[in-house]
């Protein structure tokens, strides 16, 4: 980028010194005696704006090295900070800027519990709503586990769009519609846990680009996607019931045409702009106490118990074999 910007001020420079050269000859002929005097007036007002002309191009092909050079630096410095990050994690010290990465057990819940997603099928406010629960086993992915517990008590997955649909293989979400959140979690990743159950129909996994990648992208399986175990990506919770029903009708219109660079940098905005059908998180409720409350630990309402897993959906179960299409 600084050599093309140095050659462009190059090819400034020559084109001037030959405009000069060209003077220099006309000027050293005889002119008209009539027309001497208008003709130096003109040719100096030209080499006047030639000279102001060069100098504002060069004003701004530096701003814009300096511009370059800053972006490269912040790129040094964000490249450095990930090597941090992810040699830390592997070494089990979360790194400070990690964000809570490895959190205070204490905070969480150690035992199953459920959060019911209410979504907008058709991307409009006021349409068609349904249902569908996940229950959470934190002795599946206890790291996985944890991060979803915060995201829900949080609120980071209330308004969140399905942004990747792919029938037969998954449905993908959890980028926030506010850019300034999805800035703000960004890079907290969370450690890798040991894939403990299968990636079959149902069961819900987050997404990642690599070890230890993992920050709030969370998909659920349309059908027996084992490949991804071998890969790392360890199920976390599971669709409770015919809650699989609901999670089918979530719209594939888009499939993978959803920019995630772009919903990062501009949130719901851009995806109501091009993807205004998208499915979205409505609310989600949780059986769970606020994380603020010290009864939280153990993870339910006094009353309220796990009991046994409702039998889940399985009809329908396909293979669908990819590597390609690896959640990411």
């Amino acid at each position: 980028m600084a050599g093309q910007i140095y050659q462009g001020l190059a090819a400034v420079r020559q084109s001037v010194d030959t405009l000069l050269g060209e003077a220099a000859m006309i000027g050293g002929g005889p002119p008209p005696a009539a027309s001497s005097a208008q003709g130096d007036a003109q040719l100096e007002a030209k080499l006047n704006k030639l000279e102001s002309d060069m100098e504002s191009k060069e004003q701004k092909m530096e701003a814009r090295m300096e511009a370059v050079e800053k972006e490269n630096k912040e790129l040094k410095e964000e490249v450095g900070e990930q090597a941090k990050e992810l040699k830390a994690l592997e070494s089990g010290k979360p790194h400070k800027k990690t964000h809570g990465a490895l959190v205070d057990a204490g905070r969480f819940a150690s035992e199953p519990w459920n959060a019911t997603f209410t979504v907008q099928l058709h991307g409009k406010k006021g349409g068609q709503e349904e249902t569908f629960t996940i229950r959470v086993h934190p002795d599946w992915a206890p790291n996985g586990a944890k991060r979803f517990q915060e995201l829900v008590q949080q609120g980071v997955l209330s308004g969140e769009r399905f942004f990747r649909v792919v029938p037969n293989f998954m449905v993908q979400f959890g980028i926030p519609g506010e850019p300034k959140t999805a800035a703000a979690w960004r890079d907290k990743r969370i450690p890798d846990d040991p894939v403990k159950k299968t990636n079959s129909r149902g069961m819900v996994t987050f997404a990642m680009a690599g070890k230890n990648t993992r920050t709030t992208q969370v998909f659920i399986n349309y059908a027996n996607n084992a490949f991804l175990d071998k890969k790392g990506f360890a199920p976390f919770g599971e669709v409770l019931g015919d809650g699989m029903k609901v999670v089918d009708k979530i719209t594939s219109k888009y499939r993978e045409k959803p920019n995630q660079g772009k919903i990062q940098k501009s949130g719901n905005a851009y995806l109501a702009k091009h993807f205004p059908d998208l499915s979205f998180v409505s609310h989600v409720e949780t059986s769970l106490l606020p994380a603020s409350s010290p009864k939280a630990v153990g993870g339910f309402l006094q009353g309220e118990s796990a009991g046994e897993d409702e039998p889940r959906n399985v009809r329908g179960l396909k293979t669908f074999f990819h590597s390609k299409k690896r959640p990411a």
